[in-house]
């Protein structure tokens, strides 16, 4: 028998269309099943302590402050404080303490000069030591 014969042709061509008629079904239907029946949004937000303004301008004489601001569980913060360093042509550097989620004052300042207020962290005291929880930005 000729493999190449018409009626042997149009059987092979039936044949195939009964195999991919399933292969092509399930396709079309995995193409409607991918539609999602519902959609979440899950935000995954950690802890974070901003100050800010970034730069301050405070008169000669004047007492000023800063916003620093806690993001996060207030678990977290519990019995912690806000410590920032502050130099400048007054003094050669002086801490400043403050409370969580109230602003960071500073004090008046008696000569006009450049000062710089940095290492801003909220930290706890834990024994002796005091333990830095998170670092300021900027």
């Amino acid at each position: 028998m000729n493999a190449y014969a018409p009626g042997t042709m149009k059987s092979w061509a039936i044949l195939r269309w009964f195999a991919l008629t399933p292969v092509l079904s399930l396709l079309f239907l995995g193409l409607q099943a991918a539609t999602p029946l519902a959609t979440l949004d899950y935000r995954i937000t950690g802890r974070s302590l901003a100050v800010s303004p970034a730069a301050l301008s405070v008169p000669k004489g004047i007492a000023g402050s800063v916003a620093v601001t806690y993001t996060g569980d207030a678990a977290f913060a519990q019995g912690a404080f806000v410590t920032a360093t502050l130099r400048g042509p007054t003094f050669p550097a002086r801490e400043i303490l403050g409370a969580v989620g109230q602003p960071l004052l500073l004090p008046p300042l008696p000569l006009v000069g450049d000062y710089r207020l940095d290492q801003v962290r909220l930290v706890r005291v834990e024994g002796t030591n005091t333990v830095t929880l998170l670092e300021g930005s900027p």
